[in-house]
């Protein structure tokens, strides 16, 4: 913890290099008052939220470190929430519940290890030997006159307090633990200061993401093809309205570059929704008594249909704030051109924090040689056949989801 404290903040020591100079990198704008805050004033209005929701772009170090720091602050609240993350799939519970239950058989193990006695002192004849021999019998002399009992009473030596392993170290070994090379996320090492955060205040950490097994049931035969006691616990038995499912088909439209059909994006919207609900489900398990803070790509984040809907719709009492870390480019002046909108017109967001962009190859190319296009036929109707590939593809384990939430 001291050292956490010691480090620089994030907005005061940049890892991505685009566009740092931009105006808008380091401020924080609040939707709802239409202004800018200092960090610390976000941290003492997400204190007292019950549920934090920290939306990221997958691949951006500064989003994580921002993620970390917000982490510490609201525990410097004296609060302890739990904390879900998106990138570790309820498939990987197992594997991080051994590793964090093998950590507390360490503790347990050092603090049932009895104390080394106390070694005794030698005293060296010459020198003063003699003055510290003479000193030690004046003091048996006195401790008899106090009293027999307590001249022999021993002192007992108490163990120390388990230390347990350092968090950096946990942090470093928790990804490969959990399997994360394997699962197409962008590096452990940017995740770290996430799991070290969490480690050094001993919060609980979950999962977030359904099961392939779900995911791919639900990519095959929509949400009916959840067991009915699932949909209606997870609320996927409500529709989303018409103009937020709209909403959300046009985000996976401009996610995937327009390249797949709108017509055959009805399978990655239920699965959308599916993994919305379970990080919401997720968050309501894990935060019950103090609340939870969700690791997750800003699209699962947004105010208006993703998981702070399912949320409200399930526990209306309690409070939600969504905070979108976003990269600026060179061409916006103002927050409103580059925070997502809701159909309603207003922000997608309670709060935006704006970063420097990290360099990476351009996403759409990527799609487009994937698709067997060039730019020039960029804007061809793929066809229901070759637009199932992408869309079995799309999950948030792929690079190319990865950039979809953003």
């Amino acid at each position: 913890m001291p050292a956490l404290a010691r480090a620089r903040p994030p907005w005061q020591s940049w890892v991505s290099t685009l566009h740092r100079d931009h105006a808008l990198v380091g401020r924080i704008w609040s939707v709802r008052e239409k202004r800018f805050l200092k960090p610390l004033e976000l941290r003492d209005r997400l204190a007292l939220t019950d549920f934090v929701l920290l939306g990221e772009t997958h691949d951006n170090p500064d989003h994580h470190r921002l993620q970390a720091w917000l982490i510490s602050a609201i525990v410097g609240y004296d609060r302890r929430p739990a904390v879900v993350m998106e990138m570790i799939s309820l498939d990987q519970a197992d594997k991080l519940e051994a590793y964090l239950e093998a950590e507390k058989a360490r503790l347990k193990r050092q603090a049932e290890r009895p104390a080394a006695p106390k070694p005794k002192k030698k005293v060296r004849p010459g020198g003063d030997g003699g003055v510290r021999i003479a000193e030690a019998e004046r003091k048996a002399e006195s401790g008899k006159r106090r009293g027999r009992r307590k001249a022999r009473r021993k002192r007992v030596r108490r163990p120390p307090a388990p230390r347990g392993t350092p968090p950096s170290v946990l942090a470093a070994g928790l990804g490969p633990a959990i399997g994360w090379e394997k699962t197409g996320w962008p590096s452990w090492s940017i995740y770290q200061p996430i799991a070290r955060a969490v480690f050094a205040h001993k919060l609980a950490l979950a999962p977030g993401n359904p099961g392939k097994a779900a995911v791919r049931r639900v990519g095959k035969g929509g949400l009916a093809a959840l067991p009915a006691p699932d949909r209606r616990r997870l609320v996927l038995d409500r529709p989303l309205p018409r103009l937020l499912r709209e909403a959300l088909t046009d985000e996976l439209e401009r996610g995937h570059c327009n390249l797949v059909p709108r017509s055959a994006l009805g399978p990655m919207r239920a699965v959308q929704r599916l993994r919305d609900a379970v990080m919401a489900d997720q968050l309501l398990k894990a935060g019950a008594e103090t609340g939870a803070i969700l690791i997750a790509g800003g699209g699962h984040v947004r105010a208006d249909y993703a998981v702070p809907w399912y949320l409200t719709h399930r526990e209306p009492d309690m409070s939600v704030a969504s905070v979108i870390m976003i990269e600026v480019d060179g061409e916006a002046k103002a927050p409103g051109d580059l925070v997502p909108k809701a159909p309603d017109g207003y922000l997608a967001a309670h709060y935006v924090w704006f970063t420097p962009r990290t360099k990476r190859p351009d996403p759409c190319e990527r799609l487009r040689k994937r698709f067997g296009l060039s730019k020039k036929g960029a804007g061809k109707d793929l066809g229901p056949a070759k637009a199932a590939k992408p869309a079995k593809r799309a999950r948030p384990a792929k690079p190319a989801k990865a950039r979809t939430r953003r």
